[in-house]
């Protein structure tokens, strides 16, 4: 009967193990990306000469995948098991250069580890890329500044913009809803950038 017991104890303590490591068990990643369809944008001239896209660079804490949640008392948070799968930087980056390379304002448009030599360069920082919290719940807040630099140390700056773009307010924050709204915010931006560098190339 003893031994009986002991058995018991022993196949409630492994089954109670078994349990609370499940528990502990982190969730699973998930990952985001940026996603819309880039608005066409009119322009009559075009350049003759190549551009190089710069990976952005991002103000703290906007430098990694993980999607921050800002408070309205300025306190900041992340969401841990939903990410963006690559830093915004690299993300916004490579989403306006395919949308330059396919509009056609530029000879050849160029990522940083393409090799090849261009005449102007794209650069930018991210100053904001959050969901941010309101009083009836979130907003995506997207805010970076962007140069349009002609090639070499001293080159001239041709362009030098600061974008700030906040949807509508988001009543839940479902990190895939945010996602999308976000996708939204970049093509707005790639929309504006666009039609700035068709002034500049025009004028």
């Amino acid at each position: 009967m003893r031994v009986s017991v002991a058995i018991l104890l022993a196949a409630v303590l492994v089954s109670a193990g078994c349990m609370q490591l499940s528990r502990s068990s982190p969730p699973e990643s998930v990952f985001y990306r940026l996603e819309y369809k880039a608005r066409a944008v009119d322009c009559e001239h075009s350049l003759e000469k190549g551009l190089l896209v710069r990976d952005f660079t991002a103000a703290e804490p906007y430098g990694q995948q993980r999607m921050v949640l800002l408070g309205r008392n300025r306190t900041i948070r992340f969401s841990g098991s939903r990410q963006w799968v690559a830093s915004p930087g690299n993300m916004l980056s490579e989403s306006l250069r395919q949308d330059l390379m396919r509009g056609g304002l530029f000879a050849e448009v160029l990522s940083s580890s393409e090799p090849g030599e261009s005449a102007l360069e794209l650069s930018g920082r991210i100053l904001t890329f959050a969901a941010k919290r309101t009083s009836s719940g979130y907003r995506a807040v997207l805010r970076t500044r962007i140069r349009l630099n002609q090639a070499g140390i001293s080159g001239k700056t041709l362009l030098g913009k600061t974008y700030s773009l906040q949807s509508a307010s988001i009543s839940d924050i479902d990190q895939s809803r945010f996602a999308e709204v976000m996708s939204g915010l970049a093509g707005e931006l790639s929309a504006r950038l666009r039609a700035d560098l068709c002034r500049k190339i025009e004028n």
